[in-house]
């Protein structure tokens, strides 16, 4: 709330304001004194979710005297004298950036860009000495040039009647040309009005085109898995992240109960993990408060357990989700697909965490997916065909190799060849087991019979089709339901399993505690059972 009755409603951790179709309580805002007729309401815009376009708001309803219309009387002064410009640095090394005012600020976002048109600059990480390092203000700097100097503690740039060092920026690499200034912006104080900078003392040629979009795929991803009253989150990203936001439902399509959460990523970085308010609201806020990011992950990453209140349902999902970009200071929309809420239907499981489904019977023309091994070279390369009935959304299976064990997977550093990989689909190897999910929610099938699948390296040498099977198939759809599936394996067309190793449950206690023993001819690792 500023001192002259401007309102400002924005959440730093990305969240938003869900679509309203009758009037519906923003917020409650106390008064010192009883105004002295009634209260009115002028200049109301928006922020649209995630393009941020900022649109009018209709205040008819509860207009000042004179504004009946809804178009707001224009009470901030036309200009208040804020000017940017930019100079390059003697040696081409760093961008200094000046400002005037004849205002005090609480910010200034603009652009840096190329004096050649088009052409990108190759800043620094951040901005340093200047007034507003004096004045305690942060300044971020985003890939595209964009360039937000702000203070969440309260400070603000003094006015300023002629030119004065705000800040200064490094450079990666010199211009190509010359440096220029576009869009620029200042927000005053302590009134928080926005106003636009005079910037033709630097302007670029073509300074009219806004700010450029981050990309239409953002390449951020999310799994939610119910885990007894805690929610397990995993994530993807092709970029750096500043913080998420996202919203759980229980299979009912009601809010879960959130309360924060630990482990994973966040807390090794430090992150808060906060959780909604009472009523449920099923929001989850990921964020650090001493500008920590998470890295870009290339594979399902563990980010944290949500604890919650386990709903009766037994099923946990994922609404809708946000991410902040930190390379670019932009909102963008979480793939959320493979944990979409599906009301009524159980949600998918990762990537290697819970038991194949029952195959079909040997022959049978019930199953949905049938997998099995084409092929394989004398140096070890496995050919894995497929057919399916309908589309399918991820899958995982595991090779048997002529000794009855799983077979080693060999990781070369490229993608494996295929459908699966031509389809877009995300393919990661473990050391015997293969995962894939089709990040995008589009999937691929039907597919005709013997269509090859994926194209692995293994450890195999000189073995025969016959002595290599797929076991422990899992083809989930895209409305997140197991298939049923059919493998070579399954139909008896390979090797027996090893039978090396025998778990023997001891005895159960009072409590549930199961005692198990083990004998194995060779040293085990791990154990997967349930």
């Amino acid at each position: 709330i500023g001192s002259n009755g401007n309102v400002i409603v924005i959440s730093l951790m990305g969240g938003t304001l869900a679509p309203a179709s009758s009037a519906t309580l923003l917020t409650t805002i106390p008064l010192d004194a009883p105004p002295a007729a009634s209260a009115c309401l002028m200049n109301g815009h928006g922020v649209t979710s995630p393009s941020l376009f900022q649109i009018e708001a209709n205040v008819s309803a509860a207009a000042c005297e004179g504004d009946s219309s809804g178009e707001a009387p224009s009470t901030p002064p036309v200009s208040i004298g804020l000017t940017l410009s930019v100079a390059l640095s003697s040696d081409s090394s760093a961008l200094d950036v000046s400002y005037t005012s004849d205002q005090e600020l609480a910010g200034v976002e603009f652009v840096l860009m190329d004096g050649q048109a088009g052409q990108m600059l190759q800043l620094g990480a951040a901005g340093s000495g200047g007034e507003a390092e004096v004045a305690g203000l942060d300044v971020k700097i985003g890939s595209n040039g964009n360039v937000i100097v702000i203070s969440l503690m309260g400070g603000t740039l003094a006015p300023a009647s002629s030119a004065t060092l705000l800040t200064t920026i490094p450079l990666d690499a010199p211009p190509a040309a010359s440096a220029c200034l576009m869009n620029g912006h200042g927000v005053t104080s302590p009134s928080l009005f926005q106003i636009e900078a005079n910037v033709s003392a630097s302007a670029c040629e073509e300074a009219g085109g806004g700010l450029p979009s981050p990309p239409s795929s953002s390449g951020v991803a999310l799994f939610a898995e119910l885990a007894g009253s805690q929610v397990r989150l995993s994530y993807t990203s092709e970029r750096p992240l500043t913080g998420m936001e996202l919203v759980l439902l229980d299979g009912a399509g009601n809010p879960v109960s959130t309360s924060g959460g630990s482990g994973g990523l966040a807390e090794e970085l430090g992150f808060t993990v906060a959780g909604g308010a009472s009523p449920p609201s099923g929001k989850v806020a990921v964020f650090s408060l001493s500008g920590a990011t998470l890295p870009a992950a290339g594979s399902w990453t563990s980010l944290t357990l949500v604890d919650i209140t386990p709903p009766a349902t037994g099923v946990a999902c994922i609404e809708s989700a946000v991410a902040i970009l930190d390379d670019v200071p932009a909102l963008v929309d979480v793939d959320v697909s493979i944990s979409a809420c599906n009301v009524g239907a159980s949600p998918p499981a990762p990537p290697g965490t819970t038991p194949p489904s029952p195959p079909a019977p040997p022959g049978s023309a019930l199953a949905e997916v049938r997998v099995s091994v084409a092929g394989v070279s004398s140096d070890g390369v496995v050919t894995v065909s497929a057919a399916s009935t309908q589309t399918f959304l991820g899958f995982e299976f595991s090779l048997r190799g002529p000794d009855g064990h799983p077979v080693a997977l060999i990781d070369t550093g490229s993608d494996p060849t295929g459908a699966a990989s031509n389809a877009g689909f995300s393919i990661n190897l473990g050391a015997t087991k293969v995962t894939a999910v089709d990040l995008s929610g589009q999937g691929m099938g039907p597919l005709v019979e013997g269509t090859p699948l994926v194209v692995l390296h293994t450890g195999l040498a000189d073995a025969r089709a016959t002595e290599v099977c797929v076991q422990s198939a899992i083809f989930t759809t895209v409305d997140v339901r197991d298939m049923s599936v059919e493998t070579d394996c399954d139909a008896g067309e390979g090797p027996p399993p090893a039978t090396d190793v025998t778990l023997v449950v001891r005895d159960v206690s009072a409590a549930g505690s199961v005692s198990i023993l083990y004998s194995a001819m060779a040293p085990a690792s791990v154990f997967d059972l349930h």
